[in-house]
């Protein structure tokens, strides 16, 4: 099997049984393929045209397409099999025996006849969560990239579709439909090996990752989380942001446990706060992350995740008032389109001992076997 990269595919055709064409960049490629079983396979292309020609049985596979295009022409009788998985405005036009194809939407493969993907659930979202990726694996929810490439890439093998945040909120409202096998993903916290590390292995993928960022800690120029600078770097590459709180990401004891700061009243200047103290104090916070980080993005910021996994009835007030219009916890179970956007259900795949193996089936019991109730006030 012959692979082109680049360099070989610009304006190239091929005259071959399989094609398979690796991370092909600003590539138009033509592939002739006049032998019976062929196949052409475009795999992590980005911003490529293919167009296929083929004698019989031709099968065409693009995986993760970006601003994909896709044409097939086949002989009449010879039967055609086309599969697009996660294209960006990708669009397939299959042409068997003079009748054109319809439009396939992108990263939607449901609607391509003959895709061979397999199915475990529709209408459906399974968010997942990470934390950290680092090869300095200081603690239980640390993945090191290596682990987390190997998650991507058997998410990539067993038909499970990486969705972006833009088509997960268009989902939730209603607004439009998810590919079967839909997946989100999410990473808690800002860390500055998000740049180093997640980004790259994203990139390589061509998969989207919505952060959650303790806002202020780039404020403070913390040198273990995210700058200001790689935050809009990621922007610009495709990444999007929410927030995880200014500066609430802590617990105190009350009541005798450990509790998060904005759940709960607390000792100021040696002064139990009064309630209204309380509300003004988490509203300030609140409304000073969503505000920064809208200002140095330059959009509207309106989601917002949990910093230990919940808020509480008061909280979650504050939060949808401070104009946070999702709220991602990390009560397990899946979306749907009815599900409540102030109550986003997560399964954290992100720890250290979780193998790709475990990732899958915790998606899969998930997304097909978790009728969880969705929480609404």
């Amino acid at each position: 099997m012959n692979q082109y990269r680049r360099k070989h595919a610009i304006g190239s055709a091929i005259v071959v049984a399989a094609v398979t064409v690796l991370n092909v960049n600003d590539a138009v490629i033509t592939a002739i393929a006049r032998d019976c079983g062929s196949s052409v396979s475009d795999t992590n292309g980005r911003a490529s045209n293919l167009s296929v020609t083929s004698g019989c049985a031709s099968s065409v596979r693009v995986t993760r397409g970006h601003v994909s295009s896709v044409s097939v022409t086949n002989e009449p009788g010879s039967g055609l099999s086309v599969s697009v998985t996660n294209g960006r405005s990708g669009t397939v036009n299959a042409n068997e025996n003079g009748t054109t194809g319809s439009r396939v939407e992108p990263g939607d493969p449901s609607h391509i006849s003959g895709s061979d993907s397999t199915i475990y659930y529709r209408n459906k979202v399974v968010v997942l969560t990470y934390h950290d990726i680092s090869p300095n694996v200081y603690s239980p929810f640390v993945m090191t990239p290596k682990a987390f490439a190997a998650q991507l890439d058997a998410f990539q093998k067993r038909d499970f579709h990486v969705i972006t945040n833009a088509e997960f909120i268009r989902f939730i409202n209603g607004q439009g439909p998810v590919p079967p096998n839909a997946i989100l993903l999410t990473f808690d916290d800002g860390y500055r090996n998000m740049y180093t590390y997640a980004l790259p292995i994203l990139m390589k993928y061509h998969v989207q990752g919505t952060f959650f960022v303790i806002v202020g800690t780039a404020d403070k120029q913390d040198p273990k989380t995210l700058s200001w600078s790689q935050i809009q770097t990621m922007e610009q590459e495709g990444m999007t942001f929410g927030s995880h709180t200014y500066d609430a990401h802590s617990l105190i004891f009350r009541h005798g446990e450990l509790t998060p700061v904005f759940n709960t009243t607390i000792v100021v200047n040696g002064h139990l706060e009064t309630e209204h103290q309380y509300y003004t104090r988490v509203q300030v916070d609140f409304v000073k992350a969503r505000a920064r980080l809208s200002e140095v993005l330059g959009v509207n910021v309106v989601e917002f995740a949990w910093p230990y996994g919940y808020g509480n009835s008061a909280s979650n007030r504050i939060a949808r008032r401070a104009g946070y219009q999702y709220l991602f916890t990390t009560a397990p179970g899946y979306v749907t389109a009815q599900s409540n956007p102030h109550f986003i259900h997560r399964i954290d795949v992100g720890k250290t001992n979780i193998t790709p193996k475990e990732a899958v089936q915790r998606i899969l019991d998930t997304g097909r076997f978790m009728p969880w109730l969705y929480h609404r006030e």
